[in-house]
């Protein structure tokens, strides 16, 4: 069975792990040309994601829109316009919000595009003078929408218009969470530019951060808690917040910050926050998060310095926070593209409530003038949807693809709460939700209950409509959507100008 054949590839890779969930990369990339930005799991093996291309093919950087959805868990992309044809000033999808594979919404720059059949897309405006980043769908007529400069807007009809709603602040809102219908959270920080001197360009450094709060659905927000900036404890860069996430109580939340360096337009650390009176006020949980150490003419250490992802149980014992580290090592990647910034994917997580954390040890990496072979690095990795401890996935650069793969024996290796299955008998058994049921391998929505996990629900495992094709989508040897070998560099530009290009489509600063 086609949808089966993804979970073999994944549990066979670690059949070592008692059932803990861990970030497997896919073995297809959509396009190696891809950022892909944003991403929403529907069912077990089926899953949207969006961002965009940079095609160098003309020796200039031409930006465009790209969007995928998947039946069988990333065997297959299938590639769907949306947005403009491409070209410079194209849009990438910043985030999405899908109940199913033909229904949902996505977000590019300004504009929120609706579908109801998974193929085709209408227009909805939410703002012409600013950007809109994160994305809410509360039921099927009721969303939020959060952005540049405060933005925040609500619909009531299916995305279709938008109304703009109050924050009370110019910060750019990066995130937004929310646990029922209702109660919600929304954060960010106000981006400052400072001029360069004497022709030298501008760069971005980060003021207030702020913790907003709803409890009418987004029909008004609050302001719970503000962070000033404090150069001399969050570095000469500020901070910026994202991202979030509470407890079905509405009392106990974790925020992630990143202390920002202005100098080499860098994040440099990250900082995990816990809340326990709905987001007034914070504690810095002091979580280690030093996975390595450089050594390049003195040693200095390599820390998490960017979160994309994160999930707790509802008892708040076991918790994951995803994201990458920069190790501060830039490589040449060859064909005049300059030097890339190289990173090292992370993923922390405890199992008693934050006392005590896992991570990865990548242990010293060195590197002299010489010009020695630099370290390996990851692919970046740029936004993660995580329903469950055993269900995510994690989108990033060179149109890679991470999922939670676990397998396992028994259900006394599982979680409270889960079962070992095996839902075909051509796959491994994996922890999944009890009492769920199974359509052709595909997780049912209504056997579990609740939005946390997403379900096919009236939707056909394998709809009829063309794989992508063309050059834009090269051909693996099975079929399908895939990319070939990655890079070392996403292609003949230098890097800054990929990166200026990549943040003007997104509308969002946030390197």
């Amino acid at each position: 069975m086609r949808s089966m054949a993804l979970a073999l590839a994944l549990v066979t890779t670690v059949a070592a792990l008692p059932a803990f969930a861990q970030w497997k990369a896919l073995g297809k990339q959509t396009n190696t040309s891809d950022y892909l930005l944003a991403v929403d799991i529907v069912s077990d093996l089926q899953f949207v994601t969006g961002g965009m291309r940079i095609d160098q093919s003309s020796g200039f950087p031409l930006p465009s829109t790209v969007f995928y959805r998947t039946q069988d868990g990333g065997q297959l992309f299938q590639q769907i316009q949306i947005g403009s044809a491409g070209g410079l000033g194209g849009a990438g999808v910043a985030d999405v919000a899908f109940d199913s594979l033909l229904d949902g919404w996505a977000v590019l720059g300004g504009d929120v595009w609706r579908t109801t059949t998974g193929t085709a897309f209408k227009k909805s405006t939410v703002t012409s003078s600013g950007s809109v980043t994160a994305i809410a769908r509360l039921d099927a007529s009721t969303g939020v929408a959060v952005g540049s400069a405060g933005g925040a807007w609500r619909t009531t009809d299916g995305a279709a218009t938008w109304v703009p709603v109050q924050t009370g602040t110019t910060a750019d809102l990066g995130c937004v969470r929310f646990i029922d219908a209702r109660r919600g959270w929304a954060a960010g920080e106000v981006p400052v530019t400072i001029p360069g001197e004497a022709g030298a360009q501008d760069t971005l450094s980060y003021d207030e951060n702020v913790v907003l709060g709803t409890t009418d659905g987004g029909a008004s927000w609050t302001i719970l808690s503000r962070f000033p900036k404090d150069d001399a404890a969050n570095g000469t860069g500020g901070l910026q917040s994202c991202p979030l996430f509470f407890l079905p109580d509405g009392k106990t939340g974790w925020m992630v910050q990143t202390q920002f360096d202005s100098d080499k337009q860098r994040a440099s650390n990250l900082m995990l926050l816990r809340t326990g009176d709905g987001g007034r006020t914070w504690r810095d949980l002091k979580v280690d998060v030093q996975v390595g150490t450089l050594n390049f003419m003195m040693k200095v250490p390599i820390k998490m310095s960017y979160a994309i992802g994160m999930y707790w149980t509802d008892d708040g014992k076991h918790g994951r926070v995803s994201g990458a580290a920069d190790t501060g090592l830039s490589a040449d990647s060859g064909g005049g593209s300059g030097a890339q910034p190289i990173y090292k994917l992370v993923d922390l997580t405890t199992a008693d409530g934050g006392v005590t954390w896992q991570k990865p040890d990548y242990g010293e990496m060195t590197m002299d003038l010489t010009g020695g072979q630099a370290p390996a690095g990851d692919p970046r990795p740029m936004k993660a949807t995580i329903k469950s401890w055993y269900q995510g996935v994690m989108v990033g650069e060179k149109g890679t693809v991470w999922a939670l793969g676990a397998d396992c024996k028994m259900t006394s290796e599982c979680l409270e709460g889960y079962e070992c299955k095996k839902p075909d008998p051509k796959v491994y058994a994996k922890c999944y939700p009890k009492g769920a049921t199974f359509s052709d391998g595909v997780l049912d929505r209504d056997a579990v209950g609740g939005s946390d996990v997403s379900g096919g629900e009236g939707v056909s495992p394998y709809l009829d409509i063309p794989a992508c094709e063309g050059d834009d989508c090269p051909k693996s040897k099975g079929g399908g959507c895939a990319g070939g070998a990655i890079p070392a560099g996403p292609g003949a530009w230098p890097a800054a100008m990929l990166m200026v290009m990549l943040l003007a489509a997104t509308r969002r600063r946030r390197l």
